[in-house]
């Protein structure tokens, strides 16, 4: 009895967890061909609510260059590239509890009104809703598919893959 009623608790905090990401959106606060200003509404989508929040954003080319990385709620960037180009922004969230949930979406130059605008408009999802603890001595900088597998050359891999790298997941563009 005690076996199913834990089973039932995992599941359905693994299903609290999918349903607060569902909400997780990136939004366009303001920009301009060489600013852009960008938010989130993980503070009142992410349960529990909380001002404490972790973020991790990056910002990237379509060829899988940084642009831009940061850890705060908003950020404020330079795109660094012609506004013809399309930019990738990814956002993790972890919450209080070490639940993590991840969001990419994509930024296109939008002629008509000047503007950067939002291409997809993702839900995010869940990435993790385990508690773990990283020890920074692990955190060797290779690269591995999902699998464990190492990778040699990240340019080898084709378009779409997800791959492990310091112990996040990257999806490759």
């Amino acid at each position: 009895m005690k076996k199913i009623l834990l089973s039932f608790l995992i599941i359905g905090s693994s299903l609290t967890s999918r349903a607060q990401c569902e909400f997780l959106a990136i939004l366009d606060a303001a920009s301009w061909d060489t600013l852009i200003k960008l938010s989130t509404n993980a503070n009142s989508v992410i349960q529990p609510f909380s001002l404490n929040n972790k973020f991790d954003w990056e910002i990237r080319d379509l060829d899988g260059n940084l642009i831009f990385q940061d850890t705060t709620k908003d950020i404020i960037f330079h795109p660094g590239v012609p506004t013809s180009d399309t930019i990738s922004a990814c956002l993790w969230v972890t919450n209080i509890n070490g639940e993590i949930c991840t969001l990419c979406d994509s930024l296109y130059w939008k002629d008509a009104i000047y503007n950067w605008e939002i291409i997809n408009h993702n839900p995010g999802v869940v990435v993790s809703v385990e508690e773990y603890f990283i020890d920074p001595l692990q955190v060797d900088g290779r690269l591995y598919d999902l699998l464990g597998r190492d990778i040699e050359d990240l340019n080898t891999v084709p378009s779409g893959t997800i791959y492990i790298r310091g112990r996040k997941k990257f999806v490759k563009f």
